[in-house]
Formats: C-alpha cells, structure tokens, sequence
C-alpha cells in the first residue's frame, strides 16, 4: 500500500513537448481563482512551463517572461493569467502589496518561489515541484487542491 496521498502526482517530462502537453493537460484542469504554486531551482522551467500555459489557455505565449524583476506580469487568455515571482519578496506584506486579491479574482494566478511567502503555505493551491534530471529531463511531483481532480 503506497504512503503517497492520493491528491499527489509522480511525473517524468522527458522534453520540451512533454512539459507542453502536461501544460496542456494542466489549463484543461485550471478554473477561475485557482493558484498553481510553482517551486524548482533556476532553469528548471517554470517560466517554460507558465509559457505553455499560456498558450493552452489561448494567449500569446510570445509575450510571456520571467516576472523577475517586474515582480509580476498578467496574460490575456480565456482565463486570465498572473505570473508572479516571489524570488525577491520577503514577506507576506511585499506579496500583499501586489493587489492579487482583487486582481486575481476571476483568473489564475501562478507563483514562482512560493516558499518565500508563508502565508501561501495555507492555501488550497495547486502545487507543482519541478526537479531537474538533464539538461530535457524534469521530474514534478503535483499536488491537487483539495476537493479537485487530477485527470492528467
């Protein structure tokens, strides 16, 4: 009998297309209000993973960047989209400072780096840990919300 939660995924990214098809697979599962909190070293592909979702959604993914220094960008899709990089926040009140209460209402909102913000740790998120394996190879370990489904 496996110790693993039920609401936690193992899987292995072989490649970019991969990564594009479990964005894809992702964006079907996204709902309106939903945060995916996104943690992996630099390089790992966050960014790479938050700009296939983009296009699953329907937007431009030409247009998505790392919020790195912006601390946040917003992507027209069929469900909005803020990319937030929490990278150099050092408290829930920088996070707070941003307006995702209000913004955030009625899109998804994604964050880099959720570790560096405590009050995330609470929240009923969709959480995905990206590990690098190769310079192609990923292995993520998703956790559902609860009250959600994983169908991927």
């Amino acid at each position: 009998m496996s110790s693993k939660p039920s609401n936690c995924h193992d899987l292995h990214i072989a490649d970019l297309k991969a990564m594009q098809d479990f964005a894809s697979r992702l964006a079907a599962a996204l709902q309106a209000d939903d945060w995916l909190l996104l943690e992996g070293q630099m390089g790992a592909g966050k960014t790479t993973l938050v700009r296939s979702l983009v296009a699953a959604l329907g937007g431009d993914e030409r247009l998505v960047s790392s919020p790195s220094y912006a601390l946040m960008n917003g992507y027209t899709c069929q469900l909005p989209l803020w990319h937030v990089d929490a990278w150099r926040m050092s408290s829930d009140e920088d996070f707070d400072n941003l307006g995702l209460d209000e913004l955030g209402q009625g899109a998804v909102v994604v964050v880099e780096w959720p570790s560096r913000i405590p009050a995330l740790s609470t929240l009923n998120a969709w959480r995905l840990d990206i590990e690098v394996c190769s310079a192609d190879e990923r292995r993520l370990s998703l956790h559902v919300p609860i009250g959600r489904i994983w169908h991927g």
